[in-house]
């Protein structure tokens, strides 16, 4: 079986961040649900909205949500 070449993508370094995880199974869900189409390959869309909620400095302003 030949082995595909990893595509590198500028959000790489994000990769690991807890955050990836979250964004991406929201965007999965959504996706699975037919509420979003996407266009675009999914590094770059999970890249993008993870490093702007981190530029947003959203921790700071996180509000306590009980489910």
């Amino acid at each position: 079986m030949k082995k595909l070449n990893h595509i590198k993508h500028p959000y790489e370094s994000l990769q690991e961040h807890p955050l990836w995880q979250v964004v991406d199974k929201c965007i999965n869900d959504l996706s699975k649900n037919k509420d979003l189409s996407e266009m675009t390959r999914r590094e770059y869309i999970v890249g993008y909205i993870v490093k702007e909620l981190l530029n947003s400095n959203f921790e700071k302003h996180k509000p306590n949500v009980s489910g």
